[in-house]
């Protein structure tokens, strides 16, 4: 496995987040980047219960190898990420001015240029460094960031050694972060990194169960309640997505798969799954592998039971990873 294919998931794990998808992460090593890179190796899901800018410093460090991929998966909206700088003062949002900041700190750093403003670095910064014309960055404390007491140098030196890693790339997988490639500029040069992608739509989680799923053969009556529901509800209007797949046994009756699921209360992109209504045990296996990018065996998955799904939250569907418009919603700079 080259190493420029590896990566690790730091997964934000708080409750209003996507705890759980840990298992997703199990069943579905690959995450895939079309034609921008070579698919990721996800080797390792790191769950994230307190996360923050800070403890992404924390942890970073320890389970990256130089040249090797980053994934950050949490909720953000173009300008700024869902979770905190400093987890102990958790109001305060990680936004584009703190990540432009704090890079271009890093660059005078790095050049010996405290206490100067480079006119090259400023064009790539303005007009998020706030202001640069009047900031001066004087010493090693990004007290912009107001990290809790003591947190100072800790931080700063993790965030150089995140960049000295020469990060390959840094997929990021937070609501529609790809809506704003300033934005995932600024993140791949903050942390080191050669390229970004980013969803240009919501990110989404499906958690759920096929326990006893396969005793579950069609009918005759539900193959017409199947093409029924399919013709009444399209593909994913009221929480159901209806696929089909070949049936190389018996190709005038192809294998099918209706997915019902519902949100999670208090959440707009947890959902929980209720329900397969499937033609075959075969079309469960086509629904994993094809659609929601799973390379487990289906022996596997049904002897585990839990099943987890990521996927964007189109207007009217869930897109799965398998699914041509996954790629087509993922934005893809060079830093």
């Amino acid at each position: 496995m080259p190493i420029s294919n590896i990566s690790t998931v730091f997964l934000d794990t708080r409750p209003k987040a996507f705890p759980g998808l840990e298992v997703y992460f199990e069943y579905s090593k690959f995450m895939p980047l079309g034609t921008y890179s070579q698919d990721l190796y996800v080797e390792k899901a790191q769950p994230m219960p307190t996360m923050s800018l800070f403890d992404l410093a924390l942890d970073m460090p320890g389970y990256l190898k130089p040249g090797q991929n980053a994934v950050s998966y949490s909720h953000a909206c173009p300008d700024n990420f869902y979770f905190p700088v400093d987890s102990k003062k958790p109001k305060n949002d990680f936004d584009i001015k703190e990540a432009a900041n704090l890079s271009y700190h890093l660059d005078l750093i790095e050049r010996d240029q405290l206490g100067i403003i480079d006119p090259f670095l400023a064009a790539k910064y303005a007009p998020y460094v706030d202001p640069l014309h009047k900031k001066n960055f004087k010493d090693g404390s990004p007290d912009y960031l107001k990290l809790s007491k003591g947190y100072d140098d800790f931080f700063m030196s993790s965030m150089r050694a995140i960049r000295a890693m020469k990060i390959n790339h840094l997929a990021i997988r937070a609501c529609r972060i790809g809506l704003n490639t300033d934005f995932m500029r600024i993140l791949g040069r903050l942390f080191g990194a050669k390229s970004v992608s980013a969803p240009k739509l919501r990110t989404a989680s499906v958690l759920g169960s096929v326990m006893g799923i396969a005793k579950h053969v069609a009918t005759e009556q539900q193959r017409k309640d199947f093409y029924a529901t399919k013709a009444q509800f399209r593909h994913g209007i009221g929480g159901m997505h209806c696929y089909t797949y070949p049936n190389r046994r018996n190709p005038k009756e192809p294998h099918f798969l209706v997915f019902q699921h519902r949100k999670v209360p208090q959440s707009e992109v947890q959902f929980q799954l209720l329900n397969f209504n499937i033609s075959s045990t075969e079309a469960l296996g086509e629904f994993l592998r094809q659609t929601a990018g799973y390379d487990a065996l289906l022996p596997q998955v049904l002897a585990n039971g839990k099943v987890a799904f990521h996927a964007l939250q189109g207007p009217t569907a869930l897109i799965f990873p398998g699914e041509r418009e996954y790629l087509q919603n993922i934005a893809f700079v060079t830093v």
